[in-house]
């Protein structure tokens, strides 16, 4: 099954050109591993910047320029990159894509140390580190019929479906969907009756809950 919700082509865009923060980078990373449509997106914008940057004139490098890169060939890159799977290997049987599971302990879900936050939800928070910008990652594992709770956003927010599905909004999401956030929206997600659901939400901004009893304990379960 093909994704039909995808983060922004700006968005996309951005990615390609290394303008999001590594929060940001994983979620779309993985979410192109199972989306041959945001791949094609993400490839012909690298293949337009680097035509754009073969057009452009020749100008003077400066003293020591060609040093300093050379340098930085040896330096890690911390940002995670997408690999693409093809039709074979991109179903539900793989429930961990690659860039996900470069973070994850072992490769997989099963030796995390997960934290319940709710009835019916439990949250794992991923390591992630940002120069400059305050998005975290994490992820939630979702019982049958869960109810999210009624709230809104102080910023953007990013949720890819890694396993089952969710109804918000008359909008259902399933593996591969990426919802998008923002302060404007106020939204109360449900699971799916079938199975659980494994998402990562990555957020830059707390929630803001609509209803008395998550507002005052927000401060303790969603640290």
């Amino acid at each position: 099954m093909k994704a039909s919700h995808h983060p922004t082509d700006d968005l996309l865009l951005d990615y390609g050109a290394g303008h999001t923060d590594e929060a940001q980078s994983l979620l779309i990373a993985t979410h192109l591993t199972l989306c041959p449509r945001c791949r094609g997106v993400v490839d012909k914008a690298e293949t337009l910047g680097g035509a754009l940057i073969d057009a452009s004139p020749a100008t003077a490098m400066a003293e020591g320029a060609l040093e300093a890169v050379l340098n930085r060939l040896d330096e890690p890159d911390d940002t995670p990159a997408y690999q693409e799977m093809d039709s074979a290997t991109a179903d539900a049987s793989i429930s961990i894509p690659r860039p996900l599971r470069d973070y994850l302990a072992g490769g997989s879900t099963d030796e995390l140390s997960w934290r319940r936050i709710a009835p019916g939800i439990q949250r794992h928070t991923l390591t992630v580190e940002s120069e400059g910008k305050t998005s975290s990652a994490y992820l939630l594992k979702l019982a049958p019929e869960t109810v999210i709770p009624h709230h809104g956003h102080h910023g953007e927010e990013m949720t890819l479906v890694l396993e089952g599905g969710f109804t918000d909004a008359g909008q259902h999401f399933v593996r591969g969907d990426v919802e998008q956030a923002d302060p404007a929206i106020k939204h109360q997600p449900v699971i799916d009756p079938d199975g659980p659901c494994l998402a990562l939400v990555v957020t830059d901004a707390p929630l803001r809950f609509t209803d008395l009893l998550p507002r005052l304990l927000q401060p303790i379960l969603y640290r």
